[in-house]
């Protein structure tokens, strides 16, 4: 073999290990000082529900995608897709209506507000409801009569949420749950320390983010048409 041939083969064999090593030496810069993002890892329940207004799962995918389009889930115990779409989650799914307090609960089946059957009601379920809002305790449960047309829903069985424990069906006994739960105690002030009733022709600074009727997050006004809020009020 020639010197000529030796040498090429030698230059070759150098270049090949100088780029072996910037490639490692790129990866060992890149491992040390660039930003690697981890899709951060979710834990559910055993028995996650779509769509019923709790989150069952850390990051909340059993909620989202949960608007009316049509691709919307409908079914309780729906399987979670791989990677549910980002849509704004739903208001909650337990409200009480009228003066009379009257509990109603949203039905994902039925795609509308229905009120509860007093059939197989128990003072359990009304602690239930009550700590599911955020309140200690039930202060009141009473059974009121009502001529409500169509469907309302009934107990089946406990489960976690009072949503999964409840079926739509017809109100055999045609008396409806009325609920109050225990007052969460009164402001010794209206106002927090130091806080002064404004005059109108001062300028105002804090707004409240809403999604529908739902006090979202806080915000700031900063010019007259910027808001500041913080990132983690928004699904993007």
């Amino acid at each position: 073999m020639s010197q000529r041939r030796l040498a090429l083969i030698f230059c070759v064999s150098v270049l090949i290990v100088l780029l072996a090593a910037l490639i490692l030496l790129f990866l060992f810069w890149r491992s040390q000082t660039g930003i690697v993002y981890r899709e951060p890892a979710e834990s559910c329940k055993d028995s996650p529900v779509r769509c019923d207004g709790v989150a069952d799962c850390s990051q909340r995918s059993d909620e989202l995608g949960c608007g009316k389009g049509r691709g919307a889930a409908r079914g309780r115990g729906t399987p979670l897709p791989a990677r549910a779409p980002t849509r704004p989650l739903l208001p909650p799914a337990v409200r009480f209506a009228s003066d009379q307090s009257v509990l109603h609960v949203y039905s994902s089946t039925e795609s509308q507000w229905l009120p509860v059957c007093s059939s197989a009601w128990d003072d359990s379920f009304s602690r239930k409801t009550c700590q599911q809002l955020g309140f200690q305790n039930a202060s009141q449960t009473e059974y009121i009569p009502l001529h409500v047309p169509g469907k309302s829903l009934s107990v089946t069985e406990a489960r976690d949420t009072i949503q999964q424990s409840l079926n739509s069906s017809q109100c055999p006994t045609g008396k409806y749950v009325s609920l109050r739960c225990t007052s969460c105690g009164q402001r010794i002030s209206g106002r927090i320390i130091g806080g002064k009733e404004t005059s109108a022709s001062k300028w105002p600074w804090q707004v409240s983010v809403q999604y529908g009727p739902v006090h979202v997050c806080g915000g700031t006004i900063i010019d007259a048409q910027w808001v500041l809020t913080a990132a983690h009020c928004f699904f993007m």
